[in-house]
């Protein structure tokens, strides 16, 4: 089960413009791919993450790059094994 702190929340909106708010759990720079990253869950359906790249006024970007999505899994699997030592 993945901790979800309550100030860590942001409001997304889909395309068809409806708003939902979901639970930030991490958020990463990537220097080599000059990006900026948020992984998030649904906080009534923590067993799936998402990634989306944002710019620095918060849009976020669909990723789509293969390179781009396994980095951002070997982030998120390193940040998970890092907490789970932690507890």
């Amino acid at each position: 089960m993945i901790k979800i702190d309550d100030n860590t929340r942001m409001i997304i909106t889909d395309d068809a413009g409806n708003e939902k708010e979901v639970a930030i759990l991490l958020t990463f720079e990537s220097k080599d791919l000059g990006k900026q990253y948020v992984i998030f869950c649904d906080p009534d359906d923590d067993q799936q993450v998402y990634v989306c790249a944002y710019d620095d006024e918060g849009n976020l970007m669909d990723v789509e790059d293969e390179k781009e999505l396994e980095y951002a899994q070997e982030v998120w699997e390193a940040f998970q094994d890092d907490s789970e030592e932690e507890d």
